[in-house]
C-alpha cells in the first residue's frame, strides 16, 4: 500500500491504453495502475510503422520535445558521482508531440498519416514509461508537374532560351516524386540559384502550390521576376584592422565590370576563410537600387593572429608523445602563415605492438605558407626541417635514447586549387641523411650518408558531396616522384600511383565506401640493387607496404607483405622483431558497409569491411594476395570520427600466427596461434 501512494502523489490520468509492465507474481495479486505523476520518468521512445516507412526515425525524433535518455545517461547511471540529466513525461506534451508529427507528416506529403501511441507502456515499479509511437503513413501526395511563370503571369521562359530550358529539365524534383516541403524549398532555390548564377543579381523567386486532395497530386507553381542582367562594381570591405584591404580583394574572384554570379560571390567568402585570418567572413549584397551594377560588401571580424598549441598522448610504440606548434596567420603582412611545429616521441613507457620495437623520434620544421602567387587559386610553402629517429630496422647506435637517423632538408611546394577541394601540388625535397649505428671504438659510428633530391606531382580529382566527410562520389588522386642525381642525390627512382575511391549512398545513414590503390617504382642507376647493405637502408621508406589500420586492416602497419627477421643485441637481451622488406609495385582494394548503429543517435555508426592487398617485385598472383575482414564502431567527435575495428586475417601465412622469435627458431615448420589472426585497430578519422 506504501507504494501505491508514492505513485499517486501528484498524479495525471492517461489513457486506458498505457498498461503498466509488472511482473507475473505482481500480475496476479495487484491490478494494473493506469496512473503517472510529476515524478514519471521517460525510460525510452521508439517508433513503430503499421505499413511503408519512408522517413527516418532521426527526423521523426527531431521533432518530439519529449526527450528519452542517451548513451551518455546511461553510462552516467552506472557511474559513481554522476547524475543522468532528467527526461520528465508529460502527458499533456506527448498529445502535443502526436500533432508535431502529424504536421510533419503532412509536410512531407502524407496528408493522411495516422499517428498514436497505444503500445506506450508504464513501468509503476520504477516510474518510468516506455513511449511508443505508431505510424501509418497512409498514400502520398506526388508531383504532378512544375511549372514557371513570369511576373505577367505567362509561362516562362520566351521561346528561344535554350539555357533557361535545360536548367528546367534538369531540375532535382521530377513528376511522380513524393512532395514535400523540403522538395519546394529546394526547387525554389535551385531556380533563385541559377538566375544568380547568370547574371541576375536581383532575381526573385515566389513559389505557390496547389494541392488535389482527392487524386492527391500537387502542382508547384514558380513566379520569377529575373530583374535586370547586373556586373560587380565597387568592393567595399568592414572589420580588416590588421589585413590590407589589398589582402581581401585580391581573395575574390570577380572583378570591377565582370557579370554578376552568386556563385563567385561564395567563392570569395570560401577564399577569405581559408586564410584562417577571420572568425567572420560574409560577403553579400548591401541595400542597393535593383539596376544593372551591383556592389558588393565584405564583413569581417579578425580572429587573433598569433596561435599557440599544445597536446600530450601516449601509444604503445612512441610512449609518451608530446606535440607543440606556434602560427603566425598574418607574419610580416600579406596573409603569410608562419608555423613552428614541434613533435617528440620520448619512447617512455612504450610497450611495442606485437613483434615491433617501440619508436622514438624528434622533430622541429618551421614553414612559411604565402597564400597568393600570381593569383588567387595558388599557393607557396618554404619548410625546413630536422628530424632525427630511432629506426628498428637500423642498427641501434651509441647516440643518446639510441637514436640512429639524423636528416635534415628543405621542402618546397606550389598548390593550384583547380576547384574546392581538388587541387595539384608540385614538390621538391632536398634533404641530408646521416644512419648511424655503434661507435667502434678507433672508428666512425657513421653507416650511410646521402643526399635526397625528389620531385614529385600530386593531387585531387573528381566530385564529393562533402569533401571532408563524403557519402557520394568519386575522388581520383594520382601521384609522380621522380630522384635522381639532382644535386647529388643519393637515390634514383620513378614512382608512380594512383588511388581510385568511391562513395554511395545506400539510405541517409548507409553508405557504401571502396577504394582501389596501385603503384609502381623503378628503381635507376646505383639506386637498382635494392638488396645491398650499402643502399637497403635509403630506399626503406621509398618502397611499397602494405597492412595497417587504415590499409589492409587485420595487419600491423607494413606488415601484411613479405618481411624478415631482425635479431639485435639491446641491452644484453636478444630482441627478435619483423622487419617489412616491401616491394617494388603495390595493388590494394578495400570496400566497406557504413551503417547507424541500433538504438544510438547519429554521431554513432558501425561498420562492416574487407579488403585485398598484395606488394611485390613486379608480379601478382592472386594466390599472393593477402585478405582481412572485420567490424568496427564509429563515433563523430568535433575532431573527426573515432574508429575503433576489429579485424580478421582470412589467409595469414605463418609468421603471421607466431612470434618472431618462434619463427626465427622453429622456421615454417613453428605451429601458430589462431589468436593472432584478430587485431584491433583504434585510429581517428575514417579508413579513407
Amino acid at each position: 500500500m506504501r507504494s501505491f501512494r508514492k505513485a499517486s502523489k501528484g498524479f495525471l490520468l492517461l489513457p486506458a491504453f498505457l498498461i503498466s509492465t509488472v511482473s507475473f507474481a505482481q500480475q496476479k495479486s495487484s491490478p494494473p495502475l493506469f496512473l503517472v505523476n510529476e515524478d514519471t520518468q521517460v525510460r525510452s521512445i521508439s517508433f513503430r510503422f503499421d505499413s511503408t516507412r519512408s522517413i527516418e526515425e532521426s527526423a521523426l525524433q527531431a521533432q518530439l520535445a519529449t526527450t528519452e535518455p542517451s548513451f551518455a545517461d546511461r553510462i552516467k547511471k552506472i557511474l559513481p558521482f554522476l547524475s543522468p540529466a532528467p527526461h520528465p513525461f508529460s502527458p499533456l506534451e506527448l498529445q502535443r508531440d502526436v500533432a508535431r508529427l502529424r504536421l510533419y507528416y503532412r509536410e512531407n506529403g502524407f496528408p493522411e498519416a495516422r499517428i498514436g501511441y497505444a503500445p506506450s507502456e508504464l513501468d509503476t515499479t520504477n516510474n518510468r514509461i516506455s513511449v511508443v509511437f505508431t505510424i501509418d503513413e497512409g498514400p502520398p501526395v506526388l508531383i504532378r508537374e512544375v511549372l514557371f511563370f513570369s511576373t505577367r503571369g505567362d509561362p516562362f521562359p520566351d521561346p528561344g532560351e535554350k539555357q533557361w530550358e535545360t536548367f528546367r529539365d534538369g531540375i532535382t524534383i521530377e513528376p511522380g516524386d513524393r512532395y514535400s516541403l523540403f522538395e519546394r524549398l529546394e526547387t525554389k532555390n535551385q531556380a533563385l540559384a541559377w538566375f544568380k548564377d547568370n547574371g541576375y543579381a536581383f532575381a526573385q523567386v515566389t513559389d505557390t502550390v496547389f494541392v488535389d486532395s482527392t487524386a492527391l497530386t500537387a502542382e508547384i507553381r514558380l513566379t520569377v521576376d529575373p530583374g535586370p542582367m547586373a556586373y560587380f562594381d565597387t568592393v567595399e570591405v568592414e572589420g580588416a584592422e590588421s589585413v590590407g584591404r589589398n589582402v581581401v580583394v585580391r581573395e575574390l574572384p570577380f572583378k570591377q565590370g565582370q557579370p554578376f554570379s552568386g556563385g563567385k560571390l561564395v567563392q570569395g567568402q570560401r577564399e577569405l576563410f581559408a586564410l584562417n585570418l577571420f572568425r567572420v567572413a560574409l560577403t553579400e549584397l548591401p541595400v542597393q537600387p535593383r539596376d544593372s551594377t551591383v556592389q558588393v560588401l565584405v564583413r569581417l571580424r579578425e580572429a587573433r593572429p598569433q596561435l599557440i598549441t599544445y597536446r600530450a598522448g601516449y601509444d604503445r610504440q612512441a610512449g609518451l608523445r608530446l606535440e607543440g606548434g606556434y602560427q603566425h596567420r598574418n607574419f610580416s603582412g600579406g596573409a603569410r602563415t608562419l608555423n613552428v611545429d614541434l613533435v617528440v616521441h620520448s619512447g617512455l613507457g612504450a610497450a611495442p605492438v606485437g613483434d615491433q620495437l617501440g619508436s622514438r623520434l624528434l622533430r622541429i620544421s618551421p614553414s612559411i605558407r604565402q597564400p597568393y602567387l600570381f593569383a588567387t587559386q595558388v599557393s607557396g610553402t618554404v619548410a625546413p626541417y630536422y628530424h632525427l629517429e630511432l629506426d628498428p630496422n637500423l642498427e641501434p647506435s651509441d647516440w643518446p635514447l639510441g637514436l640512429n637517423v639524423q636528416e635534415m632538408g628543405l621542402v618546397t611546394s606550389v598548390l593550384y586549387e583547380v576547384l574546392p577541394f581538388r587541387t595539384v601540388n608540385f614538390q621538391h625535397t632536398f634533404s641530408r641523411a646521416t644512419l648511424l649505428g655503434e661507435k667502434i671504438e678507433g672508428g666512425s659510428a657513421v653507416k650511410d650518408r646521402f643526399n635526397r633530391s625528389i620531385f614529385s606531382i600530386s593531387g585531387t580529382f573528381g566530385r564529393s558531396n562533402d569533401y571532408i566527410n563524403p557519402q557520394v562520389g568519386l575522388l581520383v588522386r594520382p601521384a609522380v616522384e621522380m630522384a635522381g642525381r639532382f644535386l647529388g642525390s643519393g637515390v634514383e627512382y620513378y614512382k608512380a600511383a594512383a588511388e581510385v575511391t568511391s562513395y554511395t549512398e545506400l539510405t541517409s545513414r548507409t553508405g557504401l565506401a571502396g577504394r582501389v590503390f596501385v603503384g609502381r617504382l623503378w628503381p635507376t642507376g646505383d639506386s637498382r640493387p635494392q638488396f645491398d647493405p650499402v643502399v637497403e637502408n635509403r630506399f626503406d621508406p621509398i618502397r611499397f607496404y602494405t597492412g595497417g589500420g587504415s590499409d589492409l586492416r587485420g595487419w600491423a602497419d607494413q606488415l601484411a607483405g613479405p618481411k624478415t627477421v631482425r635479431v639485435d643485441d639491446i641491452g644484453g637481451r636478444t630482441v627478435y622483431t619483423y622487419e617489412p622488406v616491401g616491394g617494388l609495385a603495390k595493388l590494394a582494394a578495400n570496400a566497406e558497409v557504413r551503417l547507424p548503429f541500433p538504438g544510438l543517435g547519429p554521431n554513432w555508426g558501425t561498420a562492416v569491411f574487407a579488403g585485398a592487398g598484395r606488394v611485390s617485385e613486379g608480379n601478382f598472383s592472386l594466390n599472393d594476395f593477402r585478405y582481412g575482414t572485420g567490424v568496427g564502431i564509429r563515433y563523430r567527435t568535433p575532431v573527426g570520427f573515432l574508429r575503433l575495428d576489429l579485424a580478421y586475417k582470412l589467409n595469414p601465412d605463418v609468421t603471421d600466427l607466431v612470434s618472431a622469435e618462434t619463427y626465427y627458431l622453429e622456421g615454417e615448420a613453428a605451429k601458430g596461434k589462431w589468436q593472432r589472426r584478430f587485431m584491433l585497430h583504434l585510429s581517428i578519422g575514417q579508413a579513407y
